[in-house]
């Protein structure tokens, strides 16, 4: 009986394993036939060149335009590699040391081209400002090629002319986010570095000792007297005024005056309840 059940349980992980071989080889079968699909197009192939960092980048990354998957990256490498005539002297030049990327761009995908021979359709998207950029994929630190436009597009400086033939046709590269955000942020500080902090404490110092002196220099005192004295007699004048007006003799006057004088009483009494505070 126990040998029966040995003999089942064989029999069953021999299907498990014919099951997982089975469905391995659809999964290797089906990124085949993708990846013949891919292959069979006429893709383009472009280069550019990065001066920075593209850790993350591997043959095989994809290649996007704003986002939407349009090719590959089929080779990593230098320049001065590639181009082995341009360090015949033994003396690599700074250009040189750039990274070469060459990608395979799907046209139908694309789908820019339209037709047009595509040198002359990526001069023109090149001249709209079209670039390449490395970005990265999430928070898995995976990167890829990124085609997006440069806003605005006549302000963009023209890219620096190459001392060497490209194989394919070529699309100028720019700043990662990355690259950008610390590019900012190294000039911030190199503006901060550049301030005399030392000379600007002692410039506020010496405006603070300076303000210092010219109020003490102010007699407030004296101000405050004389700014008494003379609401003291803003205030004898006017009640002198309201007396004047207030005499009966105002009653025998034409109306017009009569209305004129209570008019200017009136106004007396109000700068009086005015001043009377201060």
């Amino acid at each position: 009986m126990s040998k029966e059940r040995l003999s089942s349980s064989n029999a069953n992980f021999a299907k498990i394993g014919i099951f997982v071989l089975i469905a391995v080889t659809l999964i290797v079968v089906g990124i085949g036939i993708a990846g013949s699909r891919v292959m069979s197009k006429r893709a383009v192939m472009v280069e550019t060149y990065f001066s920075e960092s593209i850790t993350g980048l591997d043959v095989g990354s994809p290649v996007k335009c704003r986002g939407v998957p349009i090719g590959e990256v089929k080779s990593i490498g230098f320049v001065y590699s590639e181009h082995a005539d341009l360090h015949s002297n033994g003396v690599i030049d700074e250009s040189t040391r750039q990274i070469m990327v060459v990608m395979a761009i799907d046209p139908q995908r694309f789908g820019i081209f339209n037709g047009r021979e595509p040198g002359a359709a990526l001069e023109l998207l090149i001249q709209q400002g079209l670039r390449v950029k490395v970005a990265m994929s999430g928070v898995t630190g995976l990167s890829f090629l990124e085609l997006d436009y440069l806003r605005p597009a006549g302000s963009i400086a023209p890219p620096a002319p190459l001392s060497w033939k490209p194989h394919h046709f070529y699309i100028p590269s720019t700043l990662s986010t990355i690259s950008s955000f610390k590019q900012d942020i190294d000039m911030v500080f190199n503006k901060l570095n550049s301030i005399d902090l030392a000379m600007l404490g002692r410039e506020l110092t010496e405006s603070a000792r300076v303000l210092k002196e010219k109020l003490q220099a102010l007699d407030l005192e004296g101000i405050s007297s004389e700014t008494t004295l003379l609401l003291q007699e803003v205030r004898e004048s006017n009640q002198q005024l309201q007396q004047l007006l207030s005499a009966p003799e105002w009653e025998a006057v034409p109306g017009d005056i009569a209305g004129t004088a209570a008019s200017a009483r009136r106004t007396a009494e109000r700068v009086e309840l005015e001043v009377a505070p201060l």
